[in-house]
């Protein structure tokens, strides 16, 4: 489990997110690979390069990458912000 004061993510098992306001359903599987590479540098900056190395493997990205991690991510806080009180540490998303 990683989370922080009222917000809890279940990565042992079916991924489970938990906010304030109850569980968080984060169904596609892109969002879900994206939330996983954050878990993984928890409490520190993920750079773009490993998130994108982390998402894509070693095949040849394609040129719209960036853009498509930047959404993924603006898709999490959306899911995050609608269903509960996901509170950012310090100030960043995770």
């Amino acid at each position: 489990m990683v989370g922080q004061e009222g917000n809890e993510v279940y990565v042992l098992g079916p991924l489970k997110v938990m906010t304030d306001g109850g569980p968080v359903p984060i169904n596609a599987k892109r969002l879900r690979a994206v939330l996983a590479i954050l878990l993984l540098h928890a409490n520190s900056v993920c750079p773009s390069i490993a998130s994108l190395t982390a998402f894509f493997g070693r095949v040849k990205r394609p040129r719209s990458a960036v853009e498509n991690i930047r959404t993924y991510i603006w898709q999490l806080r959306s899911l995050l912000r609608e269903n509960g009180s996901w509170r950012p540490a310090g100030g960043a998303f995770w």
